[in-house]
């Protein structure tokens, strides 16, 4: 069963020009990296900015079954500390941890 993840924000989402409605869905499913975790699908037309917290936020896949009050400093600390990221990806998932 796949759920729809909503803002965190009450206010309804802004409308753009033309139809720009995006959806990010969570389905539990095959990871390609450890063959376990989460899928992760952003429905609608996306910008670079929008693939690259994607793309972040699938990196950190250790925290996505976790709730924020139980995730540390130390677990964030531990995905920045991955060696087989590059040094751009590590700079998205900083920018996604703000």
């Amino acid at each position: 069963m796949c759920q729809i993840i909503s803002p965190i924000d009450p206010r309804p989402p802004r409308q753009m020009k033309g139809d720009n409605k995006m959806t990010l869905t969570t389905c539990p499913g095959k990871n390609r990296r450890n063959g376990t975790g989460t899928i992760v699908k952003l429905s609608g037309k996306k910008s670079s900015s929008q693939y690259c917290a994607l793309a972040a936020f699938k990196h950190c896949d250790q925290l996505h079954n976790r709730i924020m009050p139980d995730i540390s400093a130390l677990d964030l600390q531990q995905i920045l500390d991955r060696e087989d990221l590059s040094r751009s990806m590590l700079e998205h998932i900083k920018t996604l941890f703000n």
